[in-house]
C-alpha cells in the first residue's frame, strides 16, 4: 500500500527570518528586535532564496569569513551567526517557536 502522505519541503530562508521575526515582536526589547532586524537584512542577500535544508555548515562558515574579510567586527558576525542557527532551530520538524 503506497503512503498518501506528501512530504513538504522546509522553507525558504527569508520566509522564515520573516516569519521568525514577527513572532518575536512584543517578547523582545526594541533593541534585541533592531539588532535582528539589522542580521537579517545581511543574511538575505546570502541565504535568502535557500532552503534551510540546504544552509550547510560550510556555506555557514564562508558567509562568517566573507563579513570578516569586508571588516566586520568579529562580535558582529557572530551575533548574525546566532541569529541565522536560531531561525534555524525554530525551523527543525517537531520544535515549538
Amino acid at each position: 500500500m503506497m503512503s498518501t502522505h506528501k512530504q513538504t519541503l522546509p522553507p525558504r530562508f527569508e520566509k522564515a527570518a520573516h516569519e521568525w521575526l514577527a513572532g518575536r515582536e512584543g517578547l523582545f526589547a526594541a533593541r534585541a528586535l533592531a539588532i535582528a532586524r539589522c542580521s537579517i537584512k545581511h543574511l538575505i542577500p546570502v541565504f535568502g532564496q535557500k532552503l534551510l535544508c540546504d544552509i550547510t555548515p560550510k556555506a555557514i562558515e564562508a558567509y562568517q569569513w566573507k563579513r570578516i574579510g569586508e571588516g566586520v567586527p568579529y562580535s558582529v558576525v557572530n551575533i548574525e551567526v546566532r541569529l541565522l542557527l536560531q531561525i534555524l532551530k525554530a525551523n527543525v520538524v517537531g520544535s515549538t517557536p
